[in-house]
């Protein structure tokens, strides 16, 4: 045996892993299903309220909305993310597998490795700008001890931070490390501390700042003047609206895509359903117009700072200004809830889930815990203050990442609501053969591919100028399209498939395992099981007379 032998057979994962299966992507256990819909409840309080969601408001006004435009949008985009997700959720609550393998019934055994590789790009990408935001809590609460602290610096400009900032998100990213090695089903508790905190904590912040600025600020009343734009009517204020609509959507598209990753968690399937159908949506308003009356406020109470949207930049700001020992130790604190926040965020929203991607990628080698400590490394090598430096094309590509991701779940939806009829047959999703329904040709099930270039199509000229800085210009119509990619890329992809397999039928539709092999379900879901199928052959003889 070569030595290149010797060291993959140490690298294999323990157990009877193979290429495509493994013990960390097999159907859950009913001992490890403990997310019930007070978990997605807490979770959802622990994560919405992040950095990056107190200043979502920010992109809409700097376009010439005003506040209450702003909040619409962010309504409407909030709600349309928690349907999408609760709808693609829906495969994992009740069949208890995750993304990567309930995919294949849509793309095929090995077909799914395209959609697993843009959901692990995201996963390193974010890591490590969510955990940069977390060094740069983790900043404000040092400071909070040692003034100093803030700045600390010895390296150039060119470097484009400061010795602080990097301290900072070097130690938050060596924290996180032991907390990856907690297994998915336990950071319910995680979640739990952070949302009580961060409630706690948005209010005190919120109140203050009214109470501080004897009002709600300038940015509520006249949010155009105060950065310098035109108010937007009619026509062009409908589709400034669309674009960020489309682009609140585009923020959460890899959560939707992955969303079976956590609902396979849940004790029951309707667990996911109302644990987050309601509470979602008004989170992540909630938290937007938080963090927008506290911006506003503070242009009130501290008009010679720029607009503190971050609010880690609201934090040291309100240390500068009022130097009071009472201040510093209030700015730890509220730092610190957002420190938890990310930390909750960041190691089950990209670590974790990465993890999970890259164990249905590579199951023979890696499993949850090897792939989300490799999603951590590439999170810190691909150098994020580099990336947030360059804020506006990060940005632009980011957001626009979600005309690729849209066709993807239009796909996995449609295949599971409609081509499937929510039935799986699961031992058939790990047999790497033609005796799998979900083999198709080779292990690629052509429709998918298909579907998702026509619906990625219409958007890209339009992706292609928003990405590229100016150097690639299209006409208004292209951008208009692309400002509502996501629905176009969604809507075309998931009528196309449907239509693919209206004329060709798959293998195996409608059909389920005769046994309960993987000891998935309980008692009562069996019992579920059976009246369901009962029903079904019902329904089928009816429609035969």
């Amino acid at each position: 045996m070569s030595a290149a032998s010797r060291l993959l057979a140490k690298l294999r994962v323990p157990g009877e892993a193979t290429s495509y299966i493994n013990h960390d992507i097999l159907p859950l256990p009913p001992s490890r299903r403990t997310w019930s819909a007070r978990t997605f409840v807490w979770f959802w309080l622990g994560t919405s309220v992040n950095v990056g969601g107190w200043a979502s408001a920010a992109a809409g006004l700097a376009l010439g909305l005003n506040v209450w435009q702003a909040c619409l949008v962010d309504l409407i985009g909030s709600s349309i993310i928690c349907l999408c997700l609760v709808a693609n959720g829906m495969g994992g609550a009740k069949w208890h597998v995750p993304f990567a393998v309930l995919n294949r019934t849509a793309w095929g055994i090995r077909g799914t490795w395209f959609p697993l590789a843009n959901r692990i790009i995201l996963s390193c990408v974010w890591y490590g700008v969510q955990a940069w935001y977390g060094g740069a809590c983790l900043k404000v609460m040092i400071g909070a001890i040692w003034p100093s602290y803030y700045n600390w610096n010895t390296l150039p400009d060119s470097a484009h931070m400061t010795s602080s900032d990097f301290l900072s998100f070097f130690l938050f990213w060596l924290i996180s490390l032991p907390l990856i090695a907690i297994k998915p089903e336990r950071y319910k508790y995680p979640a739990l501390f952070a949302s009580v905190c961060m409630t706690v904590t948005v209010f005190a912040i919120m109140i203050w700042a009214l109470a501080k600025a004897h009002g709600p600020g300038k940015l509520i009343h006249s949010a155009p003047d105060v950065y310098g734009v035109s108010p937007k009517r009619g026509s062009e204020l409908g589709w400034v609206m669309l674009r960020c609509i489309t682009s609140t959507i585009g923020s959460w598209a890899g959560a939707i895509l992955y969303q079976n990753d956590w609902s396979r968690f849940s004790m029951r399937p309707h667990d996911q359903v109302w644990g987050q159908v309601f509470v979602m949506p008004v989170c992540l308003v909630v938290g937007s117009v938080f963090g927008t009356v506290t911006t506003s406020c503070a242009t009130v109470f501290y008009p010679h700072e720029k607009l503190l949207w971050r609010p880690y930049d609201l934090l040291a700001a309100i240390q500068r200004n009022e130097g009071t020992s009472g201040a510093r130790a209030a700015v730890f604190f509220a730092a610190f809830s957002f420190f938890l926040v990310q930390f909750t965020l960041n190691i089950s929203g990209n670590a974790i889930i990465g993890g999970i991607d890259l164990s249905g990628l590579l199951p023979k080698y890696i499993d949850v815990r090897r792939g989300s400590y490799l999603i951590a490394l590439i999170g810190l090598c691909i150098n994020p203050w580099e990336l947030l430096y360059t804020a506006n094309t990060f940005i632009s590509v980011l957001g626009s990442y979600a005309t690729i991701l849209s066709p993807l779940t239009g796909i996995m939806i449609m295949d599971y609501q409609m081509v499937r009829c929510r039935r799986v047959k699961l031992t058939h999703l790990y047999l790497a053969d033609a005796s799998s329904h979900y083999f198709y040709w080779h292990g690629i099930n052509w429709r998918a591919p298909v579907a998702w270039v026509i619906g990625v199509f219409p958007s890209m000229p339009g992706f292609a100028a928003a990405v590229s800085g100016g150097r690639v210009t299209v006409t208004q119509g292209w951008m208009r399209v692309n400002y509502i990619s996501y629905v176009v890329g969604f809507s075309i992809a998931s009528v196309v498939y449907l239509a693919m397999n209206w004329i060709w039928p798959p293998l195996g539709r409608g059909e389920v395992d005769d046994e309960d092999v993987y000891g998935t379900f309980t008692e009562r879901e069996d019992v579920e099981a059976v009246i369901e199928e009962e029903e079904k052959e019902g329904s089928d003889a009816v429609k035969v007379q």
